[in-house]
C-alpha cells in the first residue's frame, strides 16, 4: 500500500504526560509512548488522535485512536479501539480489537476479540477466536476462521470455517470458489446460519441455510437447506442431514 507518512514530531512520553502533536491533537500516556516520523510505539495506556499516517504502528496494552488510522504495519497487543477506520498492508493483533469503520488491507491475522462496525476489505483474513464483521468480508484470496464468525456476508477466493461451540451467523450469502465449513474437533457442537451458499467446490457440516448452488457440492451432518440444491457436477449428502428439496443438476 503506498502511503505518505504524517512525518511527525519526534515525541517520547515516559510514565504519565500528555503532548499536542501540531495538526492532530493530544497524545495522552500512562506508560510509554515514541513517536517519530514514521513510526508509533505504545505501551501501558495511550490516547493517539485521528488522522496518523505512519509506516508502523505497534501498542500493547490498552489503546485508544480517536478517529482514522493508516500504516503499513499495525500491530495491536492488548485492547484497542478505534474511532475511525483502518488501512494497512498488514496488520496483526492478539487481544481485543473494535473498529467503528471500515477495514482496509492487504492481509489481517488476528485472534482473541475483533469486531468491526464497517466492511472489511482485505486480500487474506486469519482470525482465530470471534469475529464480527457488520457490514461483511470482502476478499480477492483466502478467508479461514478459527471460532466464531458474525458477518453482514463473505466473498473470498477461498472460504474455510473452523466451527467452535458456537453459533456462527452470517445475514447474507456465502460465495468464493471453494467452500468449507466443518466443526473444528470431532464432537463440537458449533454451528453456521446463513442466507445461502454459492460456490465452485462446497464441502459444508453443521449449517442451516437457505439454499446451496455449486459444481462439486458435500453436504454433511448436522446440515438442514431450506430451500433449493443445485450442482453442475457432483453432489454428496449425508444421510445425517436434511434437504427440504431434492437436489438438481443444472
Amino acid at each position: 500500500m503506498n502511503m505518505d507518512y504524517n512525518k511527525l514530531p519526534v515525541t517520547t512520553i515516559r510514565g504519565s504526560g500528555r503532548v499536542t502533536l501540531p495538526g492532530f491533537g493530544e497524545v495522552k500516556a500512562s506508560g510509554r509512548a515514541e513517536i517519530g516520523p514514521d513510526r508509533v510505539h505504545t505501551s501501558g495506556s495511550c490516547v493517539l488522535p485521528g488522522g496518523i499516517k505512519v509506516r508502523d504502528l505497534d501498542t500493547s496494552g490498552s489503546l485508544t485512536i480517536e478517529g482514522d488510522a493508516e500504516a503499513e504495519t499495525m500491530t495491536f497487543s492488548g485492547s484497542a479501539s478505534v474511532r475511525g477506520g483502518l488501512r494497512f498492508t498488514q496488520l496483526s493483533k492478539s487481544g481485543s480489537l473494535r473498529v467503528e469503520g471500515d477495514a482496509e488491507g492487504e492481509t489481517m491475522e488476528v485472534s482473541g476479540s475483533t469486531t468491526v462496525e464497517g466492511l472489511v476489505k482485505v486480500r487474506d483474513l486469519y482470525s482465530s477466536g470471534s469475529f464480527t464483521a457488520e457490514r461483511g468480508v470482502e476478499s480477492d484470496g483466502h478467508v479461514k476462521v478459527k471460532g466464531a464468525i458474525r458477518a453482514g456476508g463473505v466473498k473470498a477466493g477461498r472460504f474455510e470455517l473452523l466451527l467452535s461451540d458456537s453459533v456462527s451467523r452470517i445475514r447474507g450469502d456465502i460465495e468464493a470458489d471453494h467452500i468449507r465449513v466443518e466443526p473444528r474437533c470431532w464432537g463440537d457442537d458449533g454451528e453456521l446460519v446463513v442466507g445461502s451458499v454459492k460456490g465452485g467446490e462446497v464441502h459444508i457440516e453443521n449449517v442451516e441455510c437457505d439454499t446451496v448452488s455449486g459444481d462439486t457440492v458435500y453436504i454433511g451432518d448436522r446440515c438442514r437447506v431450506n430451500g433449493r440444491v443445485t450442482y453442475t457436477s457432483e453432489i454428496r449428502v449425508s444421510p445425517k442431514a436434511f434437504l427440504r428439496e431434492q437436489p438438481q443438476k443444472i
